[in-house]
């Protein structure tokens, strides 16, 4: 495409327009933060190394972003749903269709016992490579039936687990959970 002529009125507009502008300096945005975060004696300002030394320094950390944006984290999870699992895979582990790979009861234990416990079976079953395990916490209204989900969902054990849902009556009803793993990509 060839370049078009300039002509007259071309050049006659762009002097109008450059007659009514007026030059930007590039320091002045933070130059009010800057003479008063810096103190320069008199007799140092008078010098022009020093005036560029002083407009080079970077702007103080009120300009800056207050914060940075935080870590993107990883969702709650609940009997049932499975962010970032397949639907295929999402059913197979609620109709109780994957392997059990491991089993972890729970009854008769206090509520400290049976968190260390589910902390160390968890991360013990995903370094050894397993994919699909069971935790058995008994029927009925027990303290450890309403808070496996909870410790489900804590820092330690959620960033090891992608899903959990109840299981099939076969392997314990509602009184058991199914917990799929992630992978170990260590693991080979």
């Amino acid at each position: 495409m060839p370049r078009r002529q300039k002509d007259a009125d071309d050049n006659a507009l762009w002097e109008a327009v450059k007659a009514t502008a007026t030059p930007v300096v590039r320091d002045t945005v933070f130059r009010d933060s800057l003479d008063s975060a810096i103190a320069v004696p008199p007799e140092a300002e008078k010098s022009k190394k020093a005036v560029k030394r002083r407009l080079a320094v970077r702007p103080p950390a009120s300009v800056l972003p207050e914060a940075l944006p935080q870590p993107k984290r990883a969702r709650e999870l609940s009997h049932g749903c499975a962010p970032g699992v397949d639907r295929r895979t999402a059913e197979r582990l609620k109709k109780g269709r994957m392997e059990i790979e491991g089993r972890l009861d729970l009854h008769g234990m206090s509520r400290e016992d049976a968190h260390r416990a589910t902390l160390s079976f968890v991360s013990g079953a995903r370094l050894s490579g397993k994919r699909c395990i069971l935790i058995v916490t008994g029927k009925g209204k027990g303290i450890l039936q309403s808070e496996l989900p909870r410790w489900l969902n804590l820092p330690p054990i959620r960033e090891q687990i992608l899903s959990f849902s109840h299981a099939r009556p076969q392997d314990g009803g509602s009184g058991a959970v199914y917990i799929l793993l992630k992978r170990d990509r260590s693991v080979p």
